[in-house]
């Protein structure tokens, strides 16, 4: 969903290739149609101070299993006014790819680096590799870059192995008795897992952090799908100002969740929690600075 600054709000209907528009008030509802063919995705619906609407989309005119992601760009009208390549494009992440039986099963590797990009509310992008702690923001007044020195954070040879070993079992649903023949786990997680701009301006930078085995309390002995145990990790993030001045780490409560994105606004965050009963609620947060020795 977004909201435009006149109180319309936008809903993305990917599985019926357009974008629904209610309001203001009573207005009857409008529909923006666009043509991505069959085509899921759990991309935010962005939209910059200009009132143009980006929707994430795969390019038609590649082929398939080798498709770039475009952005349909929408004017205030819903007018198709644009598409723009997403960044980094042609970069591949490395995949297992599984034949037999006629079915083709194509999974990510786990831990692999891949393109990680957010759309900025000025108009543009934010975007980076996560392989490289290497952010760079392209704006129409000038190109930032941010580049940070990291210590790698390992990955447990018990979580690849479960990874694995979740990857055999999904695939041999459709292609029994496959086992990983794909590029090895890697050793090591990417230092960024995601990128999300705040209202200001303000770049937040999910790192990685070492993960964790716990018990999982949902776990069914019976459901093939479900493990005894389940990796956690904090989350941590690095905060930057919109020239690139770094102010510093923020380490979020438990309850804190990245999905859907959190909403970023000066030293105030929105997000998504679950109380004690499991339910999920919007919190605001206020950032804390520690006080030093």
């Amino acid at each position: 969903m977004a909201v435009f600054a006149d109180g319309r709000i936008l809903v993305r209907d990917h599985g019926n290739n357009r974008v629904q528009v209610f309001g203001p008030g009573d207005a009857p509802p409008e529909e923006w149609g666009y043509n991505s063919g069959n085509y899921g995705s759990s991309e935010p619906l962005w939209t910059d101070r200009e009132g143009r609407t980006y929707v994430v989309a795969p390019d038609l005119s590649q082929p398939f299993g080798a498709r770039d992601n475009i952005y349909i760009v929408f004017d205030p009208d819903g007018v198709v006014r644009d598409t723009l390549r997403q960044p980094h494009a042609g970069f591949r992440q490395a995949v297992v790819r599984a034949e037999g039986g006629g079915a083709t099963v194509i999974r990510s590797v786990p831990f692999s680096p891949r393109v990680i990009s957010v759309m900025h509310r000025d108009g543009g992008f934010v975007s980076g590799i996560s392989s490289d702690y290497s952010i760079e923001s392209r704006l129409p007044d000038g190109v930032l870059r941010i580049e940070r020195v990291y210590v790698p954070v390992r990955v447990s040879p018990r979580q690849a192995d479960q990874e694995r070993e979740e990857a055999e079992r999904m695939i041999g649903m459709s292609i029994p008795g496959w086992q990983w023949d794909g590029p090895p786990i890697p050793e090591t997680n990417p230092p960024i897992t995601g990128l999300y701009v705040g209202l200001g301006g303000r770049l937040w930078v999910r790192v990685s952090t070492e993960g964790r085995e716990v018990e999982n309390p949902d776990h069914e002995p019976g459901n093939p799908f479900s493990s005894a145990v389940r990796w956690e990790a904090p989350l941590r993030f690095d905060v930057f100002e919109a020239d690139g001045t770094y102010l510093g780490a923020v380490n979020p409560p438990e309850d804190f969740s990245v999905y859907p994105p959190p909403v970023f606004n000066g030293d105030e965050v929105w997000a998504v929690s679950r109380d004690e009963l499991d339910i999920q609620r919007v919190v605001r947060y206020r950032i804390a600075l520690e006080s030093q020795p």
